[in-house]
Formats: structure tokens, C-alpha cells, sequence
């Protein structure tokens, strides 16, 4: 992960409190959940969407607007187009709602105490469910039926990577259902579990550790990229997401920011090389699990196609053959679990993910805002006092001081 502070101002700003990054230097105020809960609006007016074709490359168009859409068309084939657009057609021709499939919502990347300090949901997850419904909202504009949106939530299915307890991933989805309850989505978005699907296969296990074994000696003999392409990425997570609250602050400076063990103070060498082990074995296990998913079945299209044959399977991650979609804002990089929710502007504002660490050493920039009645009773989001246009909205100002 990249910070953009020095020593200095690292020394200064960053206190650990029983493993967590303390907030005491930010102003803060508690308000209801209700004041964020503002009216769903489609994404798009009417204006926007293209006429003169069919109902279903409508409904595509849509889908493919810079509003929605995240990263390149570009990943997707003319065959891809046209698998997706039939499926979109079969649903029509039912008069049912579009239903649209993709995996999300893990848990909290608290391990990192620089990332979040929460264990719970936050406005990001919150927000995140709201985009779905904006989505909905712009496809039903021209086809009221909408969407329905299932949700594989992959907590259980990866929380041993990382050595999460079951306790801690059912209450985080515990959260991820209420807040589908809160703002009334139980009919357009429904909560399935990834790791259900593994256990369908009664060797699936067998087969990660066997597609684990192959990947482990792939990167022995290669290195991250004869792996797969996507795996330095990964790699660069996981090292993210090791254990570090035991550290000292001048430790994790160092442990974060250095780009090779050259630039390491000599005591930090071991913990260095402790981390890049966990951080490899870890990434090594979720990209086995994921290839195996993805081809196993007896389509040989992997276990969501076939478990979900009727749905168009969707992403928030951009990658070759697969259409991705921004789950919050054309402005956020990362998604609600890797760090902490800021909101730009009020009615008319967005939600970017950035780690806490950005907000506690910028604190005459931000204030943390606190939700009644919330049961981690930590910052449910934080808001800046001044920003720029954004492109995509035109939207320019403050959220509410």
C-alpha cells in the first residue's frame, strides 16, 4: 500500500491503541443513519440512454455509460456482448427482472491498522448496496420490472486465508443483511453465500489443494507472472492485509513503505521476510480457490454459471471477459472493505474508499461522523470540508459541517 506522508508527519499523526489507529486528533459529531439515507435516483435521465434499437441493447447501453460501467469495454469479446445481451433479452421476453449476479462483501481489512478500524460495516458497504439500487432505478426508466441483484458474499469462503473467525464474518454479514433491510431492498437485492456453492462439491477441497500445489511450484519456477496475470496484484494485497498490530509505529513506517529490503533498517529484515511468506502463502490459496471455482462444473464454465445459469454473471473488478461495474463512484479505487468511507458533498455527493491512515495525518481536512446507536460505536464515515468538481457529476461543495 502507498502512503503519502513522510517519517516525519507519520511520527507525529499515527498512535496505535490496542492494535487500532487512533482517531483523537479529528472533530467529530454524531448524527442519525437516517440524514445519509437520502431518495434513490437513477444514475442516468432519460436523455442518456440510447433510443432507435432494441429494448435489450437499451439496457446494455446502460449498463455500459461511464456512469456505471467500471474500466474498459474493451475486456469484453463481441461474444461476450452477445451472451449477456440474450440473457438480458431471455428475462424481457419473461417480463421478469434482469437478474445479475457477482461476488462482494468479505469483511473488514482490520488486520491492517492503517487501512480501517472498524470490524463492522460502514457507510461504504451501505452505499454500495444503494448503487445497486441506482442502477436499478436507471434501468427501470424504460423497463419497470428493473433488476434483481444477487450477492455471493465470499466472508466465509476466505476468511481462513486470513484467519478470520466465523463469529467475525457472521457478524459482519449479519450487518450486510440489515442494511438491506434498512433501506427496503429486500425484493431487488438477495444475499447467497460463495462458500455454499464450494460445498456442493464434495471435493473441492482436494481440488485447491491440488490446483494450490501447481501454482506453488508454477511460482517457484516463474515467478508472480507465470502464475497468472493478475497476480502480483494480488500478491501486493495480501502483503496489505498481513497481521501487523503488534508492531510499533517507526516499525510499520518502515514495513509499509519500504519497496525492497534494501531500503529496510537492518532489524526489520525477518519481519520483513515473515511478512512476504504470509503475504505469498495467502495469495497463493485465494488464487487457487478462485481457479478452481472458475473451472469446475459441468458446463466447464465454473461453479456460478452453472449454479446461476439464467443471471448474468457480473464484477466489481475489471478482468478479461467479465462485465465490471463501479460499486460506488467513478472516484473510488478501492472497494468498502479495504479501508474507510469519505463523503463528498451531501444530497448530490459520493462515497471514495481511502485508508484511514490518509484521513488521520490530514486531520484540519476531515471530520469523523458517528452514527447513533451503532454497535462498534467507531467513525461510520468521515466527510471532507472542501472539494473540487468531480467530472462525472458536476457536483461542487461540502457535505454539511
Amino acid at each position: 500500500m502507498k502512503i503519502y506522508v513522510n517519517k516525519e508527519e507519520f511520527m507525529q499523526y499515527v498512535k496505535l491503541q490496542n492494535g487500532a489507529l487512533s482517531i483523537d486528533g479529528l472533530e467529530s459529531k454524531v448524527i442519525p443513519l437516517q440524514k445519509v439515507l437520502y431518495l434513490i435516483k437513477p444514475l442516468l435521465n432519460i436523455n442518456q440512454i440510447t433510443h432507435h434499437c432494441s429494448l435489450d441493447e437499451k439496457i446494455w447501453s446502460i449498463f455500459c455509460s461511464p456512469q456505471i460501467r467500471r474500466g474498459s469495454m474493451d475486456n469484453l469479446s463481441s461474444a461476450d456482448v452477445i451472451q449477456y445481451r440474450s440473457k438480458i433479452a431471455a428475462c424481457i421476453k419473461k417480463e421478469e427482472p434482469i437478474k445479475m449476479i457477482f461476488i462482494a462483501f468479505p469483511f473488514k481489512s482490520y488486520y491492517n491498522p492503517l487501512k480501517t478500524n472498524r470490524h463492522l460495516p460502514d457507510l461504504g458497504e451501505l452505499y454500495f448496496l444503494r448503487r445497486l439500487l441506482q442502477i436499478n432505478a436507471s434501468v427501470s426508466l424504460i423497463y419497470p420490472p428493473g433488476l434483481q441483484w444477487t450477492i455471493l458474499t465470499e466472508g466465509r469462503a476466505y476468511a481462513n486465508i486470513v484467519g478470520l473467525s466465523c463469529s467475525e464474518v457472521n457478524d459482519y454479514q449479519s450487518s450486510i443483511a440489515s442494511f438491506v433491510r434498512i433501506i427496503g431492498a429486500e425484493n431487488i437485492i438477495k444475499l447467497d453465500d460463495l462458500a455454499r456453492l464450494f460445498e456442493l462439491v464434495p471435493d473441492f477441497e482436494e481440488k485447491v489443494v491440488e490446483q494450490h500445489d501447481k501454482l506453488t511450484k508454477q511460482y517457484e519456477q516463474g515467478g508472480a507472472t507465470s502464475v497468472s496475470p493478475e497476480f502480483e496484484q494480488i500478491l501486493c494485497t495480501m502483503r496489505g492485509s498481513v497481521d501487523l498490530r503488534n508492531d510499533n509505529v517507526e516499525n510499520l513506517y518502515h514495513l509499509i513503505t519500504a519497496d525492497s529490503l534494501v531500503e529496510l533498517p537492518s532489524h526489520l529484515l525477518d519481519s520483513s521476510q515473515v511478512i512476504s511468506a504470509q503475504a505469498l502463502a495467502m495469495a497463493l490459496r485465494y488464487q487457487a480457490i478462485n481457479q478452481v471455482k472458475n473451472i469446475i462444473g459441468y458446463s466447464g464454465q465454473g461453479l456460478i454459471r452453472d449454479n446461476f445459469s439464467e443471471h448474468c454473471y457480473v464484477s466489481i473488478t475489471s478482468k478479461p471477459g467479465r462485465y465490471a461495474f463501479n460499486p460506488l463512484s467513478v472516484d473510488s479505487k478501492f472497494f468498502p472493505h479495504h479501508g474507510v468511507p469519505l463523503l463528498v458533498g451531501k444530497k448530490n455527493g459520493y462515497v471514495r474508499v481511502v485508508f484511514l491512515i490518509d484521513i488521520v495525518t490530514r486531520p484540519q481536512r476531515y471530520r469523523a461522523v458517528y452514527i447513533e446507536n451503532d454497535h462498534e460505536n467507531k467513525p461510520f464515515f468521515y466527510h471532507q470540508r472542501e472539494v473540487a468538481k468531480n467530472r462525472l457529476s458536476g457536483f461542487k461543495g461540502a457535505w454539511e459541517t
